[in-house]
């Protein structure tokens, strides 16, 4: 019988936090960016262009490094009520 994948929740937490850093970051960054070509060239638009830039380029990160998508369908996380109801039968 294969070994049942134990939940790891540090990990799957780590995984949360660099999504959430990627995508916040990366509105962050380029809309500080479009905000000084705002006053650059004294234009409004720019920083939303940024920011939806920003937006973009986090959820590409995410994408690239492989944090999101779906998980196998028989895949288990060893979810600890799951675990106590296997272990009673």
């Amino acid at each position: 019988m294969p070994e049942k994948p134990v939940y790891d929740a540090e990990n799957t937490y780590d995984s949360g936090m660099r999504v959430f850093s990627y995508i916040i970051g990366g509105i962050a960054a380029w809309g500080l960016i479009g905000w000084f070509l705002d006053n650059l060239f004294e234009t409004q638009w720019l920083v939303l262009v940024g920011i939806l830039f920003g937006a973009a380029a986090g959820f590409y990160l995410t994408k690239v490094h492989g944090l999101t998508g779906s998980k196998p369908a028989n895949a288990s996380v060893g979810h600890p009520a799951l675990d106590r109801e296997e272990a009673e039968q």
